[in-house]
Parts: structure tokens; C-alpha cells; sequence
């Protein structure tokens, strides 16, 4: 009887020296909302190149649901959110991207990288540990509110090149 409880008593402690910690939740982004040929024309967005974990000046959340990711960097001044995305080469119909910059805020639905679907924005997210990483370019991604308003999503100083995106730590992942 000793022998099985010693035997249990050490088979948990093993358990629980061996349990990690979950990593710290973290995302890389670099990108920049601009106006490469919209009317009126204005001036681009900054460039953004953001380093962020929770807390940090900015709002972070970054999750798996149901087999969808969601990655959310909000501050007041600026946003940048990949919504309900599939991870791989097709983000499905329910992912959306949302960017904003002061008080405007442009919105797109999703497609594949290379896809001549009418949708705005491609992107492509890969599986990485605990988060994913991948690229967002999105063509006359339209204002939430002024359908005639519409600007690109890129990498910051380039016309046609996707933003990068890295996350870690998500929760579900």
C-alpha cells in the first residue's frame, strides 16, 4: 500500500516539474495603410512597426476558436485586427481585416493569396507553436462607414508587398 501511494506521490510531482508555462502572449507587425491611387488623394498612414505584448500601450488578443485565429492590436490611435481567419493558404469566407488609423477605420473580407475572388485582402497564416505567422496585403480595402473611401494594406514604403505578421502565445493554439 506504501509503495502505490509513494509511487503516485511521485508520478504527480514528475507531472508537475515537467508542465511549462504558456508562452507570453506577443505580436510582430509591420505595415502601413496608404493611398496609393485613391481620390481624394491624401497622405499615407505611418509606417507601423510594432513589437507588442498586453499591456505594453496597447490592448493585445490573440486566439483560437473553432479552428479560426483572431489577432487584435488596438491603441487609440491606431488598430490592426485579423478577424476569424483559417490558418494555411485559404482564410475562408468568415475572416475579415480591420485597420484603422485616428478616426478611420477600413474594413475588408478575406481571400487566398493570388485569388482573383473580389475580396480586398489576401491572406496567408501559417501554424508557428503557441501562434502563427503570415502576410495581409489588402487592395482598396473600403471605409467602414464611406464605401467610396478606400485605401491599400502593405508593407510599410511598398506598393505592392504584403505586411508581415507574427503572434505568439494565443490562447487555443
Amino acid at each position: 500500500m506504501h509503495r502505490l501511494f509513494l509511487a503516485l506521490v511521485l508520478g504527480l510531482s514528475v507531472a508537475a516539474c515537467t508542465e511549462e508555462d504558456p508562452a507570453a502572449l506577443f505580436a510582430d507587425v509591420s505595415y502601413q495603410v496608404r493611398c496609393l491611387d485613391c481620390e481624394p488623394r491624401t497622405a499615407d498612414g505611418p509606417e507601423r512597426d510594432l513589437a507588442v505584448v498586453d499591456g505594453d500601450g496597447a490592448s493585445l488578443r490573440c486566439e483560437s476558436n473553432g479552428g479560426l485565429v483572431s489577432l487584435e492590436i488596438e491603441t487609440e490611435d491606431y488598430a490592426f485586427k485579423i478577424m476569424n481567419a483559417r490558418l494555411g493558404n485559404d482564410p475562408g469566407s468568415q475572416c475579415e481585416v480591420r485597420v484603422k488609423e485616428g478616426i478611420n477605420e477600413y474594413r475588408g473580407f478575406c481571400k487566398p493569396e493570388g485569388s482573383d475572388d473580389e475580396q480586398p485582402c489576401e491572406v496567408e497564416l501559417t501554424a508557428d507553436g503557441s501562434g502563427f505567422m503570415g502576410r495581409v496585403f489588402c487592395s482598396q480595402i473600403r471605409h467602414h462607414l464611406t464605401a467610396s473611401l478606400f485605401r491599400y494594406v502593405v508593407a510599410p514604403g511598398t506598393n505592392d508587398e504584403p505586411a508581415e505578421v507574427v503572434a505568439s502565445g494565443c490562447a487555443g493554439l
